[in-house]
C-alpha cells in the first residue's frame, strides 16, 4: 500500500505594512479571521499581523544547548526554563512562563514543517524574546539543516530580521539562534536571551502529494479513487482571498528524459484542470511546470526511493 506524504508549507507575499507594527487599527489580544486565517499578535507595544495565521510558526525543536561553555559551569538556566518545545507555535505572551532560555552563550535550532522561510520586500523572521536591556542573540537560516546562513542580531529593540537577497527563491526550514554570551548577565534563573516563538513573515505553504497517489505510473489520467487527495488541497487554496498556486510534478528517474519531461507536465497541468474545471477555483493563478527528473528526494536505486521522487508539490501563495 502506498504511503503519502503530505508536508504544508505557507507563502505569503504581502507588503510590509500588511503584516507587522500596525497598532491603532487592530484590536488587542489574539484574532483569527475566518476567510484567511490571520492571526493579530500583540508583541511590545505594537501588533505582529501574520497572514498564513498559524503556519506561520516553527514546529519542531532539532537541537537545544543551553549554556554552550560547559555544563556546571554556571552558564546553564534552572530546569524550569530549559523546556525547548516553548519556543514552537504560537507565542504564549507570560511574562514568567512559556518561554525557554537559551543560557549565557546556548543555542537552538528550530525547524518550519508546515511552512517554509523566504525572502521578500521588509523583515522576513520575528523572533518573539523575553529579553532584559542588554540581552542578544545571533540568527542563521538554512534549507536542510546542513548548512547555515548568518542573517544577524536580535534583542529587546529588535526582533525583526530581513533575509536580504540571499538566494531568491530559496525555501529555508531551519533557523538557528545563539545567546550572545558577553551580553548575558549571570546570576539569573533564566540566564541568557529567552525565546518564546519563531514566526515567517514571508512563507510558503508547499503541500505534496506522492504521484502514485494521483496517477498510474506513467500516466497523466487522475485515478478516480483520490480526487479527495486534491480536494483537501483547495480547500486550504480558498482559505485565502486571493492566491498563486505554482504546480509542479517529478517524476523518478528511470526511462527517456523527453518522455518524463513530458509526462510531467501532463500531470501538472490534470492537477490544474481539476482544480479550475471541476472544483469551480477561477480566483486564482495557476502557473504548471513538468519537473521530469529534476531535484529527487530520494535514491532512484531503490523502488521506495523512485516512489518518493514521483510526487506533486502544489506551493501556495497567499496574497493580501
Amino acid at each position: 500500500m502506498y504511503r503519502l506524504f503530505l508536508l504544508l508549507t505557507i507563502t505569503l507575499l504581502p507588503t510590509f505594512k500588511n503584516f507587522i507594527l500596525k497598532q491603532d487599527s487592530l484590536k488587542a489580544g489574539i484574532e483569527q479571521t475566518l476567510k484567511n486565517n490571520t492571526l493579530v499578535i500583540p508583541y511590545k507595544q505594537n501588533n505582529v499581523v501574520l497572514l498564513a495565521g498559524r503556519y506561520s510558526f516553527a514546529d519542531s525543536v532539532i537541537m537545544y544547548d543551553p549554556g554552550a561553555r560547559g555544563k556546571g559551569t554556571g552558564d546553564e538556566p534552572d530546569a524550569r526554563f530549559r523546556h525547548s518545545e516553548n519556543a514552537i507555535g504560537v507565542p504564549c505572551n507570560q511574562n514568567d512562563s512559556g518561554f525557554v532560555s537559551l543560557g549565557r552563550g546556548g543555542t537552538i535550532i528550530l525547524k518550519f514543517l508546515d511552512n517554509s522561510l523566504i525572502d521578500e520586500s521588509g523583515p522576513d523572521l520575528c523572533i518573539f524574546l523575553r529579553a532584559r536591556n542588554k540581552e542578544s542573540a545571533q540568527v542563521w537560516i538554512s534549507r536542510k539543516g546542513n548548512f547555515f546562513k548568518y542573517i544577524g542580531t536580535v534583542d529587546k529593540n529588535n526582533p525583526f530580521l530581513d533575509i536580504k537577497g540571499r538566494s531568491a527563491g530559496e525555501l529555508y526550514q531551519y533557523v538557528k539562534i545563539k545567546d550572545v554570551y558577553q551580553n548575558s548577565a549571570p546570576d539569573t534563573p533564566d540566564l541568557g536571551i529567552d525565546i518564546d516563538a519563531v514566526a515567517a513573515l514571508h512563507c510558503v505553504i508547499r503541500k505534496t502529494i506522492a504521484g502514485d497517489m494521483l496517477f498510474s505510473p506513467g500516466s497523466s489520467a487522475l485515478r478516480d479513487s483520490t480526487f479527495i487527495l486534491l480536494d483537501s488541497a483547495a480547500d486550504l487554496i480558498k482559505s485565502f482571498d486571493s492566491t498563486f498556486v505554482i504546480i509542479r510534478a517529478y517524476s523518478d528517474g528511470r526511462g527517456s528524459s523527453g518522455f518524463k519531461l513530458l509526462m510531467t507536465q501532463e500531470q501538472a497541468e490534470t492537477v490544474r484542470d481539476y482544480f479550475t474545471d471541476h472544483l469551480k477555483i477561477t480566483d486564482t493563478v495557476f502557473s504548471v511546470m513538468g519537473m521530469g527528473k529534476q531535484n529527487p528526494v530520494a535514491s532512484n536505486d531503490t523502488g521506495a526511493g523512485r516512489m518518493k521522487n514521483r510526487r506533486i508539490e502544489i506551493l501556495i501563495y497567499p496574497e493580501k
